[in-house]
């Protein structure tokens, strides 16, 4: 934060600001990688945007938290890119 604040708060807003789109529209494969252990996205929401994605992957790892999971199970997220 030694440049200010102005770029996480705008993240933030943007993370939290409505989307004018339905999931259930993306026509195109999508990949989602939820940790079990993730205090900032919880497991529930990942499998709710999964159940109304119409061409997704959900794959989930119990012992994985928010960061974890990149460090950790990137192997697996580089081979179903190379495959998409």
């Amino acid at each position: 934060y030694a440049q200010g604040i102005a770029g996480p708060r705008w993240e933030a807003h943007l993370i939290a600001s409505r989307r004018d789109h339905a999931l259930e529209t993306i026509g195109m494969p999508v990949h989602l990688y939820q940790g079990g252990l993730d205090h900032h996205v919880p497991p529930a929401m990942a499998r709710e945007m999964a159940r109304r994605l119409p061409r997704v992957t959900l794959r989930e790892y119990p012992d994985e938290g928010h960061l974890s999971i990149v460090l950790n199970q990137f192997p697996q997220c580089a081979a179903d890119f190379r495959a998409a």
